[in-house]
């Protein structure tokens, strides 16, 4: 679920437009002003290289996508397709540059003039919906014994995965505990998955 979703003004730092999808919102404001000294301070420090896709807030994830002096920031959830919601966001920014090109070049900070951009926004992103995919999480489904490792049932890296498969945490949840590469992680949970210590289960709440 795409829970909020802000486009801001990059010149003047102002959010004009924001939907509200689902139960994560913010100061619309506040995080307008975050977003752009934060892209500002981005392009400094890396001559204009480097860009932040997405701020990982632990619950959930901050998107953001800029282009031509436009940027939208959404509060999406972790278990969401980031390639589907952030290739959305792209499309949705285009879209608002192609539809008001004319008002963006002579703009003097009258936000109404993009009131009527919220109907193609809930279209878009199908009220937030858009990125919503099934997402199995690996689940333990019996206990490692201790001695695991020294009776050759499995490797170090396996058992301390398996630990990690507890019906909640995701594959990218996984990896980022333990410190290693994602693709690593999925190698690994197939094995286990294999050897039958591990199912793919639906995320448990």
């Amino acid at each position: 679920m795409i829970h909020s979703i802000y486009l801001i003004i990059a010149s003047s730092g102002l959010c004009v437009l924001s939907r509200r999808y689902g139960e994560i919102t913010f100061d619309e404001d506040l995080i307008a002003g975050f977003l752009t000294a934060l892209k500002d301070f981005t392009t400094e420090v890396t001559a204009g290289r480097g860009v932040i896709r997405i701020i990982d807030m632990k619950e959930y994830n901050v998107i953001l996508v800029f282009r031509e002096g436009v940027m939208l920031a959404a509060a999406a959830d972790k278990l969401d397709d980031k390639n589907i919601a952030m290739n959305s966001l792209e499309i949705l920014v285009q879209t608002f540059n192609e539809k008001y090109q004319d008002e963006l070049a002579k703009w003097m900070g009258n936000v109404s003039v993009f009131e009527d951009f919220s109907e193609i926004m809930d279209g878009q992103l199908k009220n937030g919906e858009i990125a919503e995919v099934p997402i199995k999480v690996p689940k333990l489904i019996k206990k490692i014994p201790k001695m695991a490792v020294k009776m050759g049932l499995m490797d170090e890296i396996l058992s301390k995965i398996g630990k990690f498969c507890d019906g909640k945490r995701t594959i990218e949840d996984i990896a980022e505990e333990i410190g290693m590469p994602e693709d690593e992680v999925i190698i690994k949970v197939d094995d286990l998955e294999q050897m039958g210590w591990v199912e793919m289960v639906d995320p448990e709440e």
